[in-house]
C-alpha cells in the first residue's frame, strides 16, 4: 500500500509541467507607487470563496491577502498570471505549474501590504491612501483520492479603485 502511494506521488511529481520563468518587459519605478507608502484614511474590507464541485463554499481563511499598488510592473504581473482585466482567476492545477517570474524587485515586493483571512475569510484592510489596488488571495482546499489528494481552488484577483475617506468591501470569487 505505502509502495503505491509513494509511486503515485512520484508519478504525479513527474507530470508537472514547469514553465519558463516569466522575463518582465517592466521595471518596477518606486516613485510610480509612492502614494501608497503612507497612512491614508480608506478602508477595504472584503471575503474570498469559491464553491466546490458538490456545492460546499470554501473561503480564504488563514491564507494571506494581498493588497499591490497599480503600477506599470504590478499590471503586467497581473496580465501574466491572470489573463488581464480587472478580475482574475488562477486555478490551481495538479499537472501543470503557474508561471513564475526570472527575478521579482524588491521594492515590488515591499510596496504590497499583507494581511490573513480571519476563519469566516474575511479581511480588513484600514488607514490605506486613495488609490488603484491590486487585491489578491488563495483558496485552496484538498480532495482525498484513492492514493493522494487532488488539490483544488485557486488564486483570486480584483482591481479595485479607492477613493479618500471610502470604505469599500469587495467579494473575490468565480462568477
Amino acid at each position: 500500500m505505502k509502495i503505491r502511494a509513494t509511486l503515485a506521488c512520484l508519478a504525479l511529481a513527474g507530470c508537472v509541467t514547469p514553465a519558463a520563468p516569466v522575463q518582465m518587459v517592466s521595471t518596477f519605478d518606486p516613485a510610480e507607487v509612492a502614494w501608497s507608502r503612507g497612512k491614508g484614511d480608506a478602508t477595504l474590507e472584503g471575503s474570498a470563496l469559491l464553491r466546490t464541485r458538490g456545492g460546499d463554499v470554501r473561503t480564504c481563511a488563514g491564507y494571506p491577502v494581498s493588497l499591490t499598488p497599480e503600477s506599470k510592473y504590478a499590471a503586467e504581473r497581473m496580465m501574466v498570471l491572470f489573463k488581464g482585466g480587472s478580475e482574475g482567476y488562477l486555478p490551481v492545477m495538479m499537472y501543470v505549474a503557474p508561471p513564475t517570474f526570472a527575478s521579482t524587485d524588491p521594492g515590488y515586493t515591499a510596496s504590497v501590504r499583507e494581511v490573513t483571512c480571519d476563519p469566516q475569510g474575511k479581511f480588513v484592510f484600514k488607514d490605506i491612501p486613495a488609490g488603484n489596488y491590486f487585491v489578491t488571495t488563495k483558496v485552496y482546499w484538498e480532495v482525498p483520492q484513492q492514493y493522494v489528494s487532488e488539490p483544488q481552488g485557486g488564486t483570486l484577483m480584483k482591481a479595485v479603485k479607492l477613493e479618500a475617506g471610502e470604505a469599500k468591501s469587495v467579494v473575490l470569487t468565480v462568477n
